[in-house]
């Protein structure tokens, strides 16, 4: 497949826009859903803070959403890819 450059750039602007703004999101959710992951819960957690646990959640998200907006008509041909991924997340998750 050849896209043209404008497509490329374009994809690449909005995965970056949809990324921060789910990051911000999800990084402001997580204490409130207790998604965090704190300091000293096992001997190799060293950071000094609790961090939020919500990376897959944004690359999940916006793999669903860049998929669907920019893929449609190849939808089918990563349809088990994005279904195996939202099943590995929802048992990571639980």
């Amino acid at each position: 497949m050849n896209y043209p450059i404008n497509e490329i750039l374009l994809l690449l602007l909005v995965s970056i826009v949809t990324s921060a703004i789910l990051s911000w999101a999800t990084i402001r959710l997580a204490p409130h859903i207790n998604l965090m992951d704190v300091p000293g819960s096992a001997l190799h957690k060293i950071h000094q803070k609790p961090t939020p646990l919500t990376g897959g959640i944004v690359l999940i998200i916006c793999l669903t959403i860049i998929s669907i907006i920019f893929v449609p008509e190849h939808l089918q041909s990563i349809q088990g890819i994005l279904i195996g991924a939202w099943v590995i997340f929802i048992f990571a998750l639980l």
